[in-house]
């Protein structure tokens, strides 16, 4: 599952060989074929390179816009055994973790600094927090501190590693539920999450 370029990561025609080439060493390795989807922003000459680098038995969706109807990213979280994600996605991440079946993130550097200090300099850092605030900004992600913790929960691990045996479920639907439910003083059992 390929994401793309986003303001914390750049996903180039080099990168996506190398995913491309990744991906396909790991499937040789296990058998079986590729299931490969883009994404809105996946770049066109990193899909045309990721396409190209594949050399295993595959199926390659590039998404197109307003092709929902033939869009096989649900059927392929169905399906799959495992996953490769892209490291720029939360969404991917968290999509593919919820299957319960394993997955790999393969990463790659982040754009450099962790924040437009361009403009910090030029407004400020109260103006510029106040930017945020207002949502006229969009605060820089930690996806480092994301990806530590799907680590440490053992839903993920870098793509090369081997896979985590101890696996803490995503349970943060459920204790919201609870803390809301607390809240307005709702009966405990009362409330259900599905």
């Amino acid at each position: 599952m390929v994401g793309g370029s986003s303001s914390s990561y750049v996903l180039d025609a080099a990168r996506a060989a190398d995913l491309g080439h990744a991906a396909s060493a790991k499937v040789r390795g296990h058998g079986g074929s590729l299931l490969l989807t883009t994404s809105p922003r996946t770049p066109p000459d990193a899909a045309r390179a990721l396409r190209n680098a594949i050399d295993c038995t595959s199926f390659v969706y590039v998404w197109k816009p307003d092709d929902a109807d033939n869009n096989p990213y649900q059927a392929f979280l169905a399906m799959a055994d495992d996953f490769i994600v892209t490291v720029d996605s939360a969404s991917l991440l968290v999509e593919a973790a919820g299957t319960e079946r394993p997955v790999a993130v393969f990463e790659w550097p982040r754009r450099g600094g962790s924040r437009p200090k361009g403009i910090e300099r030029v407004v400020g850092r109260a103006m510029y927090d106040m930017l945020i605030y207002w949502g006229a900004l969009k605060p820089p992600r930690d996806f480092d501190a994301y990806h530590a913790e799907m680590k440490r929960r053992g839903l993920a691990c870098r793509l090369g590693d081997a896979a985590p045996h101890v696996r803490m479920p995503l349970d943060d639907i459920e204790r919201s539920v609870q803390r809301i439910a607390a809240l307005l003083d709702f009966p405990p059992g009362n409330v259900q999450t599905s």
